[in-house]
């Protein structure tokens, strides 16, 4: 009689395949790797999305061979960390083990610019500032994005029509210039007592300021307005 051949159990195997092919990509050193930068660049974009911006997550790729890293948790190292520019982020894996990535961040927003040339020592005006948008990677950290956090500042120097507006290039306008006749005040429990003098100093709000009153005293002094100053007791 003839014999008959056994049939190859192809739906045996197929499962079989599958579940090596899974082990397989487990085990490949790319494709976890993957998965680190993917937890990289959704914690990013949350924390962009958090400040009310949108932007780019680009990771640098790592010439060492790294272990493999189960349930990373992404972390800035450092507190308060501006996210632009060249930022790097700490991954804690499960087995204790972190690692650091640096990545590089673009973010698209408004940044101010002087509508118009602008001299030295002028105080700002709402008409004297213009917003742009660009890509703030690429702009210096102290650019002002915010027209009105300016208006009534002034300038330390000249700036062109189209020059980028920077806090270092601003001061808060000076409420007391030296040499000018200014009222000094002493505060204290049940009393106010007012003196006339001369400011040795300029400055502005806030600013503590050497006086000599007319009696001839020298005094240090807050400025509280304009060529007022006053002594707390």
């Amino acid at each position: 009689m003839p014999r008959h051949r056994p049939r190859p159990r192809t739906r045996a195997l197929l499962p079989l395949a599958a579940l090596c092919a899974a082990l397989g990509s487990l085990s490949n050193p790319l494709l976890a790797d993957e998965a680190v930068n993917d937890s990289v660049r959704q914690f990013l974009e949350q924390r962009l999305l958090e400040q009310g911006l949108q932007g780019s997550v680009e990771i640098a790729a790592s010439s060492a061979r790294m272990p493999a890293c189960s349930e990373p948790q992404p972390f800035l190292p450092r507190s308060g960390q501006r996210l632009l520019g060249r930022v790097a982020v700490g991954v804690r894996c499960a087995d204790s083990q972190t690692r650091y990535l640096q990545t590089q961040i673009g973010v698209v927003g408004d940044y101010v610019v002087a509508a118009r040339a602008i001299a030295a020592g002028e105080t700002l005006s709402a008409d004297m500032l213009e917003v742009r948008q660009g890509a703030l990677e690429r702009l210096p950290r102290q650019l002002i994005s915010d027209p009105l956090s300016v208006v009534g500042m002034q300038t330390t120097r000249a700036l062109d029509a189209g020059s980028l507006l920077q806090s270092r290039s601003l001061r808060a306008a000076l409420l007391v210039e030296r040499n000018a006749r200014v009222s000094v005040e002493a505060l204290g429990t049940g009393f106010r007592i007012s003196r006339d003098g001369v400011a040795l100093d300029a400055g502005a709000l806030g600013s503590e300021i050497r006086v000599r009153t007319d009696g001839g005293e020298i005094l240090r002094a807050r400025i509280v307005g304009r060529n007022r100053l006053q002594v707390a007791q």
